[in-house]
């Protein structure tokens, strides 16, 4: 069994990161249509800055990066769970829940936050399951024919 951690990321965390971005159709199902592709892997912290995100990594006991995650400030209360990816030779063995998990978790320490929300693209089912079982369920007024919109509230227990 390995042990994860999470931490802030850094600048070479990112040159990894762009490495798991391999076109234009992953980077938009990674960052939504305002991030642009390519880039260049120097510029991908910039591209990630956003007002009010938390940034997290989650690392193994060597300090390996697995995944990157952010929780950006909506107001009222509201954080939306974006930018989740885990390393593509990773993949399949529950690292989105623990990543998932622990940013809500610790954005939650940080303030108070009464809900998350997040949206998936409706053919990633693997996705999607591990957001039902993070408690988010489907926001259907707020859903559109490729995405659905996702929210979970109350604390996090």
């Amino acid at each position: 069994m390995i042990t994860l951690h999470l931490r802030a990321p850094c600048d070479a965390d990112f040159i990894t990161i762009a490495s798991w971005i391999t076109d234009a159709k992953a980077c938009a199902r990674w960052a939504g249509p305002d991030m642009p592709f390519p880039f260049a892997a120097a510029d991908l912290p910039a591209l990630c800055l956003v007002p009010g995100a938390h940034s997290f990594c989650l690392i193994d006991e060597v300090g390996t990066l697995l995944g990157f995650a952010q929780c950006v400030e909506k107001g009222e209360g509201v954080m939306r769970l974006a930018r989740v990816i885990v390393a593509p030779q990773q993949r399949g063995r529950g690292l989105s829940k623990a990543l998932c998990e622990g940013s809500m978790r610790s954005t939650a320490q940080q303030g108070a936050v009464l809900a998350f929300s997040l949206g998936v693209y409706r053919d990633n089912p693997a996705a999607i399951r591990c957001y039902q079982q993070l408690g988010f369920v489907v926001v259907e007024e707020k859903c559109s024919l490729e995405r659905l919109e996702m929210r979970r509230d109350g604390e996090l227990g």
